[in-house]
């Protein structure tokens, strides 16, 4: 006879949004901000294999039709043993933007600061040091021209050998 999963399980496998708020940040541009916002969504036990889903997928991702196929229980990446994490990038979803008030005054941002602020969020606000699986279309290796690999070996490469993000960019794209 099948059980009825538990509460906790239950509220695993119910989305929640979170917000992560980075301090200090620098760009490549050389401008800065006291604090950035970068907003995510979480599925899963957080004790599980962490999984991170990239910008542009995230929302799709955890929709009941797909989401269901990939995270429902018995799934390969079940919420009960993983813990989703669908970050949004800067300038997207409930994270900062120029639209926020600083208009002009933003500062100008490329793909590798939006890599470096999901780092951020992985490594210090989430305190995870290893990712199971990056799952998503890597919009940022798109625009260079990576045919899509350079998202995922970054990930890979500065989260076993605790490189830093931005030498693995520089290593793969």
């Amino acid at each position: 006879m099948k059980t009825s999963p538990s509460a906790t399980e239950a509220a695993w496998r119910t989305p929640a949004e979170r917000m992560f708020i980075a301090r200090d940040v620098s760009f490549r541009s050389g401008e800065t901000l006291p604090e950035l916002r970068l907003s995510y969504t979480v599925l899963g036990n957080p004790a599980g294999a962490p999984v991170l889903v990239l910008h542009g997928t995230g929302r799709g991702m955890l929709s009941p039709e797909f989401g269901g196929q990939l995270f429902g229980a018995g799934q390969p990446l079940d919420a009960a043993t993983h813990f989703i994490v669908s970050a949004d990038a800067i300038g997207h979803g409930r994270s900062i933007k120029s639209s926020d008030g600083l208009g002009t005054g933003f500062p100008r941002y490329g793909d590798e600061d939006m890599v470096d602020a999901q780092h951020r969020l992985v490594t210090e606000g989430l305190g995870l040091h290893k990712l199971r699986v990056v799952l998503g279309r890597p919009w940022a290796a798109c625009t260079r021209g990576c045919g899509g690999c350079a998202i995922r070996m970054l990930w890979t490469r500065s989260l076993r050998s605790g490189r830093s993000p931005r030498r693995c960019w520089a290593a793969t794209g």
